[in-house]
Parts: structure tokens; sequence; C-alpha cells
């Protein structure tokens, strides 16, 4: 079980990594005008909540590990990604590429580390 658990913190890392590389050498607003780019952003985005999500489902309350993170806000995000994709505003995505996502990654990390320590 927390073999699947680091697998998904794992998940996290990948996708916040791939973001990062998709935003390479471009500002939030230049993603946003660069449709390929934002399409890959946003369904880089859709896979972390889906990890986040999964950790939900299994019962595992990630706040009690890292509450600097707000988790059901990207949990809900997802749902907004897949189920009203119409109604997400390009300034939403913009501040979420804004954000600091090394602290996404980082709380990620230690998931995984702890994850992976479990008997």
């Amino acid at each position: 079980m927390f073999s699947r658990f680091a697998d998904w913190a794992d998940h996290i890392i990948d996708n916040v990594d791939r973001v990062v590389e998709h935003m390479e050498g471009m500002t939030a607003e230049q993603v946003r005008d660069d449709r390929k780019s934002s399409d890959a952003i946003e369904r880089c985005l859709e896979r972390i909540s889906e990890a986040v999500y999964r950790f939900h489902r299994a019962g595992v309350d990630l706040a009690l590990y890292e509450p600097d993170i707000r988790w059901v806000d990207i949990r809900v995000f997802g749902n907004r990604l897949r189920h009203e994709y119409d109604a997400v505003a390009p300034d939403l995505i913009e501040a979420i590429l804004t954000t600091n996502l090394t602290d996404l990654r980082q709380a990620a990390s230690r998931l995984r580390d702890r994850f992976e320590a479990e008997p």
C-alpha cells in the first residue's frame, strides 16, 4: 500500500517538473498564448490533481503530513479541468503557474520519502 503512495507522490513530482520544463524560457502570459504549451501544462496539472485525488480516495489526509499545501484546492481544480474545462479562466492557470510550484514539489518529495520508508 505504501509503495502506491510513494508512486503517487512521484507522479506529483514528475508533473511539476514537466510544468517547469514546458515553461522554460516563457512567462505565464506567453504560455497562455501558446496553445501547445498551455494544453501540455493543463494536462500536467490534471495529473497532479489526480494523484492528490488518489490519496484522498485511499483515505490519506495529506494535510496531516504537509499542512502548508492546499491539497483540497488541488484536488478540486482537477475536477474543474475535467468537467468544467470551458469555464477555467486563463488567469487561473496563470495564477497557478506564478505561484511557487517548488513548495508543492518539495512537499511531494517529503511524502515520497516518508512512504518509501514505511514497511
